[in-house]
């Protein structure tokens, strides 16, 4: 399955990875990594509300490689959906990780807090 959804994913079919991986799990154990590609595909597909839900599944998970990236998409979903004091919780979430993220984090932190006061 995570192979189907992959190709579609590399092919820019994001409605199909939400098909694919919209599936429950055949084990009945959620996958933060099918999470992840299935909320990036809403994402893409503009359907910020939902790829939210998908990436707070991460997050929520803890145990696994996706949370940072999630947290800092989460963050660009609220963006789009202007909810600027998410977002920007969020953003605060990405800086403390001090990770890949952080810089440009600190960058639309310093965006938001010019441009809407």
């Amino acid at each position: 399955m995570l192979q189907k959804a992959n190709i579609a994913y590399l092919d820019g079919d994001f409605k199909g990875v939400v098909e694919i991986l919209g599936q429950p799990p055949s084990n009945g154990i959620e996958n933060p990594v099918f999470d992840f590609y299935k909320a990036a595909s809403l994402q893409g597909l503009e359907n910020y509300n939902s790829a939210i839900v998908e990436y707070s599944k991460v997050i929520n998970h803890g145990d696994n490689l996706f949370v940072e990236e999630a947290e800092w998409y989460r963050s660009l979903c609220y963006l789009k959906l202007k909810n600027y004091e998410k977002s920007r919780s969020e953003l605060y979430a990405v800086i403390e990780r001090k990770g890949h993220f952080e810089n440009d984090a600190k960058a639309i932190i310093r965006r938001l807090k010019y441009s809407f006061k």
